[in-house]
């Protein structure tokens, strides 16, 4: 005959120190994303994920530590809650990484552009400076067309 285990799966003393100190570190994360200077879409993204998260550590802790089959029900609602939490969880990490890849794009565009816009900028520069360089050398002056031979003076003998 199965016997089906009335204790939690693991001991609380164990689950709820380490829930506490998860929700901690996720509370200060989400915190210092307040402050971190990033896209809207990508601190949105990260915020719903943190908070998702705040609500599953505990639910998790409970699931783990608490719940028991003695009453299959809750049971069966706490870990059904706990795997939709843990795929929301991924799902929004699946955004987050979509939205990444889209700002990536974005953000090569406009590089691009920029890089094209300096090129343009600096041959137009090369060009400019060539003309003026080409202005300031000597040409070579054709025998009999110097400007002593125009004022009058004697002409050269040869």
């Amino acid at each position: 005959m199965t016997q089906i285990a009335t204790t939690p799966i693991l001991p609380a003393w164990f689950v709820l120190p380490l829930a506490i100190v998860t929700v901690l570190v996720i509370s200060a994360h989400l915190a210092a994303m307040q402050r971190a200077e990033m896209p809207a879409t990508r601190r949105r993204l990260r915020q719903a994920n943190g908070v998702v998260m705040l609500v599953a550590t505990p639910l998790l802790a409970y699931a783990f530590g608490i719940a028991t089959t003695r009453d299959p029900r809750t049971f069966a609602m706490v870990w059904t809650a706990c795997t939709g939490l843990l795929g929301m969880v991924v799902l929004l990490a699946g955004l987050d990484i979509l939205n990444n890849v889209r700002l990536y794009a974005s953000q090569r565009r406009d590089l691009e552009a920029r890089a094209a816009a300096l090129r343009a900028h600096l041959a137009r520069l090369a060009s400019t400076a060539a003309a003026a360089h080409a202005d300031d050398q000597p040409r070579p002056e054709p025998a009999g067309d110097s400007p002593r031979d125009q004022r009058g003076s004697p002409p050269r003998r040869g």
